[in-house]
């Protein structure tokens, strides 16, 4: 999955043959390669993480907007790997910091067929302490009897309107437990400010590179048009977003939808398992030692 692979390309100075590379290690990344030719290159390793934002405002009016960062920034490596850039418990841990309802946390708590489990606990206020906690509702995609909590009263005020509520909660619901991006909504996006998508989501294609959003629930306005569509297309697209466009089939039915939504980014974080080569980022070799120069 996206969230577990490092792929890189690069290219030989001696042969000029391209290799690809996949780790799902970060440690295991040498700063040197060597080719098939032996000839020895050093390479220059990209930045992790370079190519998202590292924070968001988010919030449909001025009066609850809040910033979140794409990892929570109050921990740190290796204690946020359960926290991955603006995934849904990294969203989780920092909304239930900053709005409370919830204390949320959440610790790997072992491997399953090379797949993370993970425990994720929610606490009240009144009661911090983790052995008080109980699983959260939000990532058990409501599937414990509870339909609601507080975090997620708190977390429907950042949200324009009912529909992409419901949009929002059907999407958890089938995503449940597993390590997914979330669904960030109303990001503001530009200097100005100028749009705020229903939702923006930075999908893993691995850690190196990212695909971005912008999720736009047509249907959930009270009116729209060809043209404004357009321009908030242009907008979005000039600022680095996709746009997936959703138009509900019924007024209240948005199961299919979110599954398709779901299924998308699935099959993108499984990329980098099936072809590391659509993914791969490249890697600049800076300097080769020819296998003749090799002292042995």
């Amino acid at each position: 999955m996206g969230f577990e692979h490092y792929v890189l390309k690069s290219t030989c100075g001696g042969c000029q043959k391209t290799s690809t590379f996949s780790f799902t290690d970060k440690n295991k990344i040498r700063p040197n390669w060597i080719c098939k030719c032996s000839a020895i290159n050093s390479w220059r390793i990209p930045s992790e993480h370079s190519t998202i934002p590292s924070s968001l405002y988010i919030g449909a009016n001025k009066e609850s907007v809040i910033k979140i960062y794409a990892v929570p920034p109050n921990i740190q490596p290796p204690a946020y790997s359960w926290a991955p850039p603006w995934s849904i418990r990294s969203f989780l841990k920092q909304t239930s910091d900053t709005l409370g309802g919830c204390l949320f946390w959440s610790t790997q708590s072992a491997t399953v067929l090379r797949e993370p489990v993970f425990s994720d606990t929610c606490n009240t206020p009144e009661s911090p302490h983790i052995d008080d906690g109980h699983a959260c509702h939000i990532t058990s995609g409501w599937a414990r009897g509870d339909e609601t909590c507080a975090l997620w009263g708190n977390i429907q005020r950042l949200i324009q309107n009912e529909v992409e509520q419901r949009f929002l909660r059907c999407y958890l619901s089938l995503v449940r437990d597993r390590q997914f991006p979330m669904l960030i909504p109303q990001a503001r996006i530009g200097i100005g400010e100028r749009r705020r998508p229903d939702f923006v989501v930075f999908i893993p294609l691995q850690q190196y590179r990212f695909r971005w959003i912008a999720v736009e629930i047509d249907g959930g306005h009270n009116s729209t048009s060809d043209e404004s569509d357009q321009k908030r297309n242009a907008y979005l697209a000039d600022h680095g977003y996709e746009i997936f466009s959703i138009r509900p089939s019924t007024p209240k039915g948005y199961f299919e939808e979110a599954r398709r939504l779901v299924e998308h980014i699935d099959a993108e974080m499984k990329t980098a398992d099936r072809d590391p080569s659509k993914v791969a980022v490249e890697a600049r070799v800076f300097r080769t030692t020819p296998a003749d120069d090799i002292p042995f």
